[in-house]
């Protein structure tokens, strides 16, 4: 109402009545003009449509977290159960919450009963990426319910292959948490130092570490590939990683072996025809020695230490000692005096010993030559014109009988000289 008769009024809505009838909440002003002069007035109407209703819905139970309440009725007055006046209420605990709410038209309550039970924190960790092995998760939360998604029900779980694994824990409320891991199992290059194996003292030798790695480096600072000389019997290990840094190893045993020292003896000389006798000797090493000469010809039992030597010339003999494959060598020099005579052996022993076993006639200046051989009843057993064809012991292929035989000798040398003896020979077997 305007009041103020015989005014003109106009309202906020634009209408001139002196009264104004409204429905809705809402500010309404008016302006009231006389002969006097203007004024104006407004007012602040709120509305209700009825008493208030208030809701706060079905009893609730969760896992944790909180829980918001609404009284609804905006533009009310609410007073809830720990005193507080907003529309809204959260709460964190178990219990029952009520609220009263007010408006001009009446007053209404309600309550609910909230129960938060315990939730549960599950953290299987950071994923993991690691070298062979296995890993070992742990659900935690001791003495709860675990399913793992391999369907075990353990606390923990142990794994060796690469995966995506997960566990969900409930506690004894039924509330439920669940967690995810990635696990990677690497596999270990494969890595290989080579094979053990014996090496002279003094050789250079090369480890090469092989295989699936990309670095190898070994414990006695030997970088791959690169040559060095043991000493002494050592192991060596080679450690290999890989482009995901895993790792592996693998060793080699390197036998150093000394090396031995031969010694061929001295330098002598013999007459042509005659026999030296190779003082060969070793020091150093194993003691293990085997023995090897040459050249051979005219050399007797060559893979002894002290073979016979008969050159019709001078000749030098080289001597190579072996112990357990490391060897030495060292040589001597036979020198034989050539003058030109003619020489044939007085013993003969073909048995096969590579000893005397064929009987030649020796002398390097040997221009012509005829050898016979006869046995004691006179036979010609053997005949040669030749001085590099000697007699084996045999006669009409087969073997002699031992005995003394006669030989009957005529030659001739480059300078002239003639030759013309006899000689016994004794078969011996």
């Amino acid at each position: 109402d305007g009041g103020s008769v015989n005014s003109t009024y106009l309202w906020s809505d634009a209408s001139t009545n002196q009264t104004l009838v409204v429905s809705a909440t809402g500010t309404y002003a008016v302006t009231l003009t006389n002969s006097c002069g203007v004024a104006s007035d407004n007012v602040n109407v709120t509305l209700f449509n009825a008493s208030p209703t208030v809701d706060l819905g079905p009893d609730v139970i969760q896992c944790g977290d909180t829980v918001t309440l609404d009284a609804g009725n905006v533009g009310s007055t609410y007073l809830w159960s720990d005193n507080s006046t907003n529309q809204t209420l959260v709460v964190s605990s178990t219990g029952t919450y009520s609220v009263t709410v007010t408006n001009s038209c009446g007053i209404s309550s309600d309550n609910v009963n909230v129960t938060i039970n315990t939730s549960v924190a599950v953290d299987l960790g950071a994923d993991v990426a690691q070298c062979s092995g296995s890993v070992t998760l742990d659900a935690g939360n001791v003495g709860l319910t675990y399913l793992w998604s391999d369907n075990s029900t353990n606390q923990t779980l142990v794994v060796s292959a690469t995966g995506t694994y997960s566990v969900t824990v409930i506690n004894s409320s039924g509330c439920s948490n669940t967690d995810t891991v990635n696990v990677t199992i690497n596999t270990p290059p494969l890595v290989d130092a080579g094979l053990s194996h014996p090496v002279c003292i003094g050789t250079a030798i090369t480890l090469s570490g092989t295989g699936d790695a990309i670095l190898y480096i070994w414990d006695n600072g030997v970088t791959n590939g690169v040559q060095f000389t043991p000493l002494a019997t050592t192991t060596y290990s080679v450690t290999g990683t890989d482009a995901n840094g895993c790792t592996n190893t693998d060793s080699i045993t390197i036998n150093a072996v000394p090396v031995p020292i031969a010694n061929a003896g001295m330098d002598t000389t013999i007459n042509l025809g005659t026999y030296a006798l190779l003082a060969g000797s070793a020091t150093g090493g194993s003691g293990s020695y085997t023995w090897s000469w040459t050249p051979v010809d005219y050399l007797i039992n060559p893979l002894d230490s002290n073979p016979i030597a008969n050159p019709p010339s001078t000749e030098t003999y080289i001597l190579e000692v072996n112990d357990n494959g490391c060897t030495s060598v060292d040589s001597v020099v036979i020198s034989v005096n050539e003058e030109c005579e003619v020489f044939v052996p007085s013993g003969f022993s073909p048995n096969g010993d590579n000893h005397n076993d064929t009987l030649y006639v020796y002398g390097k200046c040997i221009k012509t030559m005829e050898l016979s051989i006869f046995d004691r009843w006179g036979e010609k057993v053997f005949e040669s014109t030749n001085p590099n064809i000697g007699w084996d012991g045999k006669y009409r292929g087969k073997a002699a009988d031992t005995d003394v035989f006669v030989y009957y000798l005529r030659a001739e040398t480059v300078t002239g000289k003639k030759i013309d003896t006899k000689g016994n020979i004794t078969l011996m077997k």
